[in-house]
């Protein structure tokens, strides 16, 4: 999960980075012989079709709008996020130290009681925390 601008604005630098980056290709009428039946056959520049593809970039607001669909699609409301990532958070913290108790009691044979006593507590402490951030 990551976190993104619910807008794309000039102040959070999007439009400076995504502008120019998306074209899209548009028939045209050929600027040398302009569609003419008569005058086609013979030009260069369309090979006879009358018509031509220009590449042109895709608008700022189009880009905007599109990514605006896709926030409103596809994206979490930021506190439910963090609260996703709080909740991950504490579980891998709560693993840790799992992890760390066992190793003390391998390393000495024995519970080191002030070690583990902290460890034990700290785990309390992210296990039992609900909610709340």
């Amino acid at each position: 999960m990551i976190l993104m601008p619910e807008m794309l604005t000039a102040e959070n630098g999007a439009k400076y980075a995504l502008i120019g980056e998306f074209y899209e290709t548009i028939p045209t009428q050929c600027h040398e012989c302009h569609g003419n039946p008569d005058e086609r056959e013979d030009c260069e520049f369309c090979e006879g079709t009358g018509e031509i593809t220009q590449r042109v970039p895709v608008q700022w607001t189009t880009i905007k709008d599109i990514y605006k669909r896709a926030v409103a699609l596809l994206g979490q409301p930021q506190d439910e996020v963090i609260t996703q990532a709080i909740a991950a958070e504490r579980e891998r913290c709560a693993k840790a130290i799992s992890i760390l108790i066992e190793e003390e009691k391998q390393t000495y044979g024995e519970e080191c009681p002030d070690i583990l006593w902290a460890f034990r507590k700290a785990h309390r402490e992210i296990r039992y925390l609900g909610d709340a951030p």
